[in-house]
């Protein structure tokens, strides 16, 4: 191997426009003898299980001397060897093209189609397997579509973890988890999620649940301002930039992809992000809400909770206005 490698480098290639007057003759030897070098070395590399190193020593001598079967010969077994089926089948077509009907040729095409025709089948499965997986993810995705949904990316992604709307079998109507967001609470605080709400049902009665007599206080409300009388909802319009539909699809087969961060809302313009208020939470239903023009769904729905009367809110609200 070492040998073959230094006596390459003994043997100069040919360059072109050199300026100085060429030896034809000793030029042709010096090319010869390197193919011959090339070929050998492929040989060489093929004996050790140097595969990589045998295809690019063969291929190299192949395509300078096309009429070099045993060059195209020891391309294709070292294709053969790395799986590279493709290349295989290129080295075998020249090998037959340099010396037609050669049996070995002829042998090594029949398995390279085989295993070609194995490779694709193979490959035609997994692909089948991955389409009948992602269906699933696919009609979902186009059921939200045909509500008049959009969707972007989370934007509460360590409370919204892995949840994404649902149909229940045999029904067609859509589940949204949907989060409630405290401002006053400040920005580590958690929200509370209700798993399920069913597009068909208004926020109201999930308020009522959520603020029912019995339940614990919030744990920051000294003032015990936030009641099922007093609080109001607002959700941010033009949230987060709505994701394709195939995307979407995507997002809801394999989950939230990590480590990517919604848009930011845009500031100025038609789609300026704003506050908007929920002013009827008994009778528009969760569907109504999420199809609104200037509604894209973070993820999953996010409305923001406040107290009526509090300091806070007046602040929260002038600061949005300004």
């Amino acid at each position: 191997m070492t040998l073959y490698t230094k006596a390459l480098a003994l043997v100069p290639e040919r360059k072109e426009g050199a300026g100085a007057a060429v030896d034809e003759e000793a030029a042709a030897a010096a090319a010869a003898l390197r193919i011959t070098l090339l070929s050998n070395r492929a040989q060489a590399h093929l004996t050790l299980e140097n595969n990589r190193a045998a295809l690019e020593d063969a291929v190299t001598a192949g395509v300078a001397d096309s009429a070099n079967g045993k060059a195209h010969y020891r391309a294709a077994r070292a294709a053969v060897r790395l799986g590279d089926w493709t290349a295989a089948a290129a080295a075998v077509e020249r090998g037959l093209a340099a010396v037609p009907a050669d049996p070995d040729f002829l042998k090594l095409r029949a398995s390279v189609r085989e295993q070609q025709a194995t490779r694709d089948a193979a490959d035609a499965a997994v692909a089948a397997a991955a389409a009948s997986a992602r269906a699933p993810a696919r009609e979902l995705a186009a059921l939200v579509a045909s509500r008049g949904v959009r969707v972007g990316l989370p934007q509460f992604s360590a409370a919204i973890g892995t949840r994404r709307p649902w149909v229940p079998p045999g029904s067609r109507l859509l589940h949204w988890p949907v989060l409630f967001a405290y401002p006053e609470a400040g920005p580590g605080a958690s929200p509370d999620v209700v798993e399920a709400v069913p597009e068909s049902e208004a926020l109201g009665p999930h308020l009522d649940a959520v603020f029912a007599p019995d339940a614990p206080p919030l744990p920051w409300d000294g003032d015990s301002a936030y009641t099922r009388a007093s609080v109001e909802l607002y959700y941010l319009s033009h949230a987060t930039k709505p994701l394709s539909l195939p995307d979407l699809a995507e997002a809801l087969h394999g989950g939230w992809p990590d480590g990517v961060v919604a848009t930011p809302p845009e500031r100025y313009g038609p789609r300026a992000a704003h506050w908007v208020k929920v002013e009827n939470v008994e009778g528009e239903s969760l569907g109504a809400l999420l199809s609104r023009p200037d509604m894209v769904v973070p993820g999953v729905p996010v409305f923001f909770v406040l107290a009526k009367g509090t300091a806070f809110r007046e602040r929260w609200l002038e600061a949005a206005a300004e």
